[in-house]
Formats: structure tokens, C-alpha cells, sequence
């Protein structure tokens, strides 16, 4: 028909990743292996073969497993999704969340983790523990039935995690935060690296103070004796307040995630360190003004989140 091709000017473009993979990768990966084209299609069929098994297997469990079907709605069987082996718990939950988010599941690895923490947990009478997960949906766990859903963007807006339970911190010490992927750890700042950070506090030299004591989005640096001996770490809950590093003022922890642009999906999952008192850092956010370092501190107690071995 004489039709000439049109090329979308973007399959160059190297900011997206499929064409980094296309014009730099694929050629690097030949230029060590050249029968790479032929590895990966060999590759390519035995995991075809896999996969095949496995959705036969989904589809065979599929009516013992799930109750109900609806369009932003699926009640799973939890003890006969608990029959079967992991692997197939997984592949039935990635269809679940696939068909209710246009046949695309937004879940990874520490959502399943999260998930398979849910159904080992202990539900008694009319109880109900709810998750939430990426693009909009939350699992809901009650006695018999495991409940997915999609919501409304404006029903996601205010969601919290029902596994909030507040864990003791010790100083020093690490522990898993309920309902997060995440470790929680807090440390006193020995010396000599102590005694430099309080001199360079001392002289107001912020720039020497973040050389000795390299703060993160994920490690902060306060002082110790303000936070006081006793330590906690959980998931927000409704009214959780604190001020905010330069403020005079408690601001709502719900504000300071909507004007940091936290996702909705993320805040579930976002540690919160406590003093006896109050919050003293929202975890990869901000840490409370009353504890801020200054040049009378003595003692600097370093805080960090890091992501779980297992995930």
C-alpha cells in the first residue's frame, strides 16, 4: 500500500527507561554475550510455560477462593486462600488487585509481605484490621473474609493503618514497625564524632555540624535529653499533631503529608518516633522543633528508618 512508517520521536529519548534498555543495555549485554538475543528468548519460553501453569492453577482455585465479585470489590475465602502454597496465595492476589486497578496490579513485594501479615494476624468476633495499598486500594481482614477494594480518590484522601499499635524503641536498639516495611533504630552519637558536632553547634557552623553528623531523608539527628528516656515508633492515627522544625505551632501530621506531597498510598506506612509526650519525627518528613540540635545539646541521638531484610 506504499504506506510510509511514522517513528514517535520519543523511542529516542533517553530519559525513559525502555529505551535506556533498548539503545544501551540490549547493546551492552551483546557486546559481552553475543547470543544474548537467543539466551533471553529461550528464557523467555520457559517462563511462558511456568506462568501458563500457574494461571491454570489460579483458575482452578479461583471459585473455592473467591466469594464475590464486584467492579471496586472482591471478598476472598482467607482460610481457603491459606490452603494453598505461597506462591499461588501471590499469583491469586496480583489477579485480585489486577482486575480491580484495569487489569494492571499495583502490588510488590512488600505489599504481599504486608498482606501475608494481615492473615497470620489474630482476628477474634466482629474485629476488622484494614491495610492500604497503592492506586487506591485497601484490604480489609475480618474473622472468615479477606475484603479488596477500590476507592474514590476523595475517600483515599483520610485512610490510616489499623496496625498502629505503638512499639517501645530502646536506645540503643531496632525494631520492625507494625504494618510497614521498615526498621526503625535509634542510637546515642559517640565520641569523638559527639564532642566535634557539639563544638561545631557551639560556633554555629551548621555546614561542619552536617559533616560530622550526615543527616538523610531517612537518618535524622536530634538531642537526646530533649526527647527524653523513653521512646516509641508506630503509624499515624487521626489527630496526630507535632511542630515542625522553625515553627512555634503543632501542625496536623494529615497537613504536613499533603503539603509535602506524600502519596496517599504511602501515609499508612510512614514510622512516627515518640517522646513521653509528643512526636519528634515524622519519619522522611520533618522532625519536631523542640528537639532540634542547638549549642547548649549534649547528648545527639541519631534516628533512621531502613527497609526490612526480608522485603
Amino acid at each position: 500500500h506504499a504506506l510510509l512508517p511514522l517513528e514517535d520521536t520519543s523511542n529516542r529519548d533517553p530519559r525513559f527507561l525502555r529505551n535506556r534498555v533498548r539503545h544501551e543495555l540490549l547493546p551492552l549485554l551483546e557486546s559481552m554475550n553475543p547470543g544474548i538475543h537467543a539466551t533471553l528468548l529461550r528464557n523467555a519460553e520457559v517462563a511462558h510455560v511456568d506462568v501458563a501453569w500457574i494461571e491454570s492453577q489460579v483458575e482452578r482455585y479461583w471459585p473455592a477462593v473467591v466469594l464475590a465479585e464486584q467492579e471496586e470489590r472482591i471478598t476472598l475465602d482467607s482460610a481457603a486462600l491459606l490452603t494453598l502454597p505461597l506462591s499461588l496465595q501471590r499469583h491469586l492476589l496480583r489477579r485480585v488487585t489486577a482486575r480491580l486497578c484495569a487489569g494492571q496490579s499495583p502490588l510488590e513485594l512488600r505489599h504481599y509481605l504486608l498482606i501475608e501479615e494481615l492473615l497470620r494476624r489474630e482476628i477474634t468476633g466482629t474485629e476488622e484490621v484494614t491495610l492500604q495499598l497503592p492506586a487506591q486500594l485497601q484490604v480489609t481482614r475480618n474473622f472468615t473474609n479477606l475484603v479488596f477494594e477500590r476507592l474514590s480518590s476523595k475517600e483515599a484522601e483520610h485512610i490510616f493503618s489499623a496496625l498502629d499499635e505503638a512499639i517501645p524503641l530502646p536506645v540503643p536498639g531496632r525494631v520492625a514497625v507494625p504494618g510497614t516495611p521498615w526498621i526503625a533504630s535509634a542510637e546515642i552519637v559517640t565520641e569523638p564524632v559527639a564532642r566535634l558536632a557539639r563544638q561545631a553547634l557551639q560556633r554555629q557552623d551548621w555546614l561542619s555540624v552536617w559533616q560530622f553528623l550526615p543527616k538523610t531523608r531517612y537518618t535524622v539527628y536530634i538531642d537526646a535529653d530533649r526527647a527524653g528516656p523513653v521512646l516509641t515508633v508506630r503509624t499515624r492515627r487521626p489527630g496526630d499533631r507535632m511542630r515542625p522544625l522553625g515553627m512555634a505551632r503543632e501542625k496536623k501530621v494529615q497537613d504536613m503529608l499533603v503539603n509535602e506531597h506524600i502519596p496517599g498510598a504511602d501515609r499508612p506506612y510512614i514510622p512516627l518516633f515518640f517522646s513521653a509526650s509528643h512526636c519528634v519525627w515524622l519519619a522522611g518528613v520533618q522532625i519536631d522543633d523542640r528537639v532540634r540540635l542547638t549549642a547548649t545539646t549534649q547528648r545527639i541521638l541519631r534516628l533512621s528508618i531502613e527497609p526490612s531484610s526480608v522485603i
